[in-house]
């Protein structure tokens, strides 16, 4: 879970920082976008693991 965390973190900051910049209302779309990104993120990483290799 932690480098779920870690990888949405990071990316949705670069990426919606180079979307937007540093307006008003950054830390709102940050955070959406984060809690959007770890919920899709953190289960296909756990879930990965247990997927039979191509």
């Amino acid at each position: 879970m932690l480098m779920g965390a870690m990888m949405a973190l990071l990316m949705t900051f670069v990426i919606t920082l180079g979307k937007i910049g540093w307006q008003t209302d950054f830390r709102r779309a940050w955070t959406k976008a984060y809690a959007l990104a770890y919920v899709i993120a953190v289960p296909v990483i756990h879930f990965r693991r247990h997927w039979p290799a191509s």
